[in-house]
């Protein structure tokens, strides 16, 4: 597939009964990277950025929390469109409570997204503290990115959290990396190396807002 193809979708918002079609919300796959996606709304409104391979990965969710929109998906999401049409062409009496319904379903259904995301994070790296602004991470390179790192890994530190999608993002001494992580992608340096000062991040820490946004291959 080509950078920025979209693919329509069902995902699943409701992990315990994934069997049902109302478990499922219409969405789109957007290829963002060699091996890098996001999920997206229907609307186009960013979900969650998901990688290929991985317990959480695209590849492991095909066929269970992500599946192709068959006749049985098409049929009752199309039931879903035609119902807010029809609220659309009504008075205004009757549109606003409909209206005002069907937007808290969409609301709700995304709020679902996100925690059906973050518990399968979880339960991968456990219920505690998972990431914090000030943390001192490892970031792992792809094969193509490790020009002139030994190691495999760039180290950085966590400048923003969005608890709500269990992602964030991280600056290095050259620049503000341009992905945001999902926790269990990074990897936590524990004790005492886990101290800005220690991996000279100091200025990175302090000024990540102005710094340059890069990718992972210039930040190596």
């Amino acid at each position: 597939m080509k950078l920025k193809e979209k693919v329509p979708i069902a995902f699943c918002v409701d992990e315990k009964d994934i069997s049902n079609v109302k478990s499922f919300v219409p969405s789109i796959l957007v290829r963002v990277g060699k091996t890098m996606w996001e999920l997206m709304d229907e609307n186009d409104d960013h979900m969650e950025q998901l990688e290929w391979d991985g317990d959480n990965g695209v590849a492991n969710l095909l066929g269970t929390y992500i599946k192709h929109p068959d006749e049985t998906f098409r049929s009752y999401f199309q039931t879903m469109t035609t119902v807010t049409k029809s609220a659309d062409n009504n008075n205004d009496e009757l549109v606003t409570p409909r209206r005002a319904a069907l937007r808290k379903r969409a609301h709700d259904n995304l709020v679902k997204a996100a925690d059906s995301m973050k518990k399968r994070i979880i339960k991968e790296v456990g219920d505690t503290k998972l990431c914090g602004v000030g943390e001192v991470v490892h970031v792992p390179l792809k094969d193509m990115d490790k020009a002139k790192v030994d190691t495999g890994n760039l180290t950085g530190v966590i400048v923003q959290v969005d608890k709500g999608r269990s992602q964030a993002r991280v600056a290095v001494k050259s620049g503000l990396l341009k992905n945001w992580y999902v926790y269990h992608h990074l990897g936590r340096i524990t004790g005492a190396g886990n101290n800005v000062q220690l991996n000279g991040l100091e200025d990175a820490f302090a000024n990540w807002k102005t710094m340059k946004v890069i990718s992972e291959r210039e930040a190596s």
